[in-house]
């Protein structure tokens, strides 16, 4: 994560995405610097859904991924793979390392979830998915460097894909993709291509704004009967409460209950969900409006304050605080003494950074409530981005 600041001109100011309104939100947080406001984290207690009631605009946010999400990667990592790219293009070598990296359980999970949905496969765990022989075109939303359009490629299927990097789409391009550069706000230009039998996102819908346009647009894009599969972090376990209050590329953090009931709004009925550190949602485009499930008190924002519940037993001084999705830890600075940690309740693949934060409590030695306020001493209250 990096640190900018965006200017007050910048931002918008937005109601909750579900519901369309704010009468049922609470305020969760706010970014301060001399009074003047960044992010303002809120909470619908209604939908159940935490997103930004103030952040960066549309505009600012597309030209972020559109210029500058992927500054410096494409050229640091060409060399590497463009080797591995022409080794995998001689006959027979890209089935063959598909195979082997099935055989010794290395596949990239989000390939799992995507290929054991297609095919029919049994888990080792008993559960199993109903092939789906009549899905034949599918679309990704954010294909990013293209690796799941190739494994769709491979199976034989008709594959497109939406990636609103300028520098990945032309990777993708380069191998043979089908891949528009488009914002994912407006994708008109793929209408053509539709409908789709299969359309999916994975870590895409959270970093969108409008969630409800988005949502008309995919089921505008996907045929009566066809699937979605939606894949975002969970909001009680996927994302500590400064994540959710600085990183204006998270626009919101989902529920359950939030997630398929923004679908349902959309012509959509949940089939399955799956909620670990992500919710999994799979779901399909129905004709008719029949009764859809409730996921309803899915969510405990209260849980949010648990990575401060230390703060009563304190009485100041400074901290340091270390996170990683769903790992946190707090340690007291003047003798490093561990007085938080936070590890998930079931096995996470650990990725190879992790952030630090380092501040000072007015209230330490207090009871923590809504809204937390972050307080910079600087010009302008930041923003968290990430630039690869």
């Amino acid at each position: 994560m990096q640190e900018v600041e965006v200017p007050q001109g910048d931002f918008e100011v937005w109601p909750c995405p579900i519901c369309q309104s704010d009468k049922d939100s609470m305020i969760l947080s706010e970014v301060l610097a001399r009074g003047v406001t960044s992010m303002v984290s809120a909470y619908c207690v209604e939908c159940e859904h935490r997103y930004f009631q103030k952040m960066p605009s549309v505009t600012w946010l597309n030209r972020y991924y559109s210029e500058e999400f992927d500054a410096g990667l494409t050229e640091l990592t060409r060399p590497r793979r463009g080797l591995k790219d022409r080794v995998k293009r001689l006959p027979g070598v890209e089935m063959a390392w598909t195979t082997l990296i099935r055989l010794i359980g290395r596949e990239e999970p989000g390939l799992r979830q995507i290929r054991a949905f297609l095919e029919g496969i049994i888990e080792t765990n008993g559960s199993y998915y109903q092939a789906r022989p009549d899905i034949h075109k599918v679309l990704e939303v954010g294909c990013g460097y293209g690796g799941k359009l190739r494994l769709f490629r491979r199976l034989g299927y008709e594959s497109y894909g939406v990636e609103a990097s300028r520098q990945r789409a032309d990777e993708c391009r380069k191998d043979g993709l089908t891949v528009f550069d488009c914002p994912i706000t407006d994708l008109g230009q793929v209408y053509q291509h539709g409908p789709f039998d299969f359309v999916y996102s994975i870590h895409v819908l959270e970093h969108i704004a409008d969630v409800s346009t988005h949502l008309a647009q995919l089921a505008r894009l996907i045929r009566a009967g066809g699937m979605l599969y939606i894949q975002v972090p969970n909001i009680w376990q996927g994302e500590t409460l400064f994540m959710q209050s600085h990183a204006a590329i998270h626009c919101h953090t989902f529920s359950a209950h939030s997630l398929a009931k923004l679908l349902n709004q959309h012509g959509f009925t949940t089939i399955r969900i799956l909620a670990d550190n992500n919710l999994h949602i799979l779901a399909t485009k129905t004709i008719t409006s029949d009764l859809q499930p409730s996921w309803k008190d899915s969510a405990a924002y209260g849980q949010l304050l648990e990575c401060l519940s230390w703060v009563r037993e304190q009485s100041g001084g400074r901290y340091r605080l270390t996170f990683d999705h769903a790992q946190v830890q707090v340690t007291r600075m003047a003798d490093n003494k561990l007085l938080y940690k936070r590890d998930p309740g079931f096995s996470i693949q650990r990725t190879p950074y992790r952030h630090h934060v380092e501040f000072s409590m007015e209230t330490a030695g207090a009871e923590v409530t809504f809204p937390v306020r972050f307080i910079y001493e600087r010009s302008q209250p930041p923003v968290w981005i990430k630039r690869q």
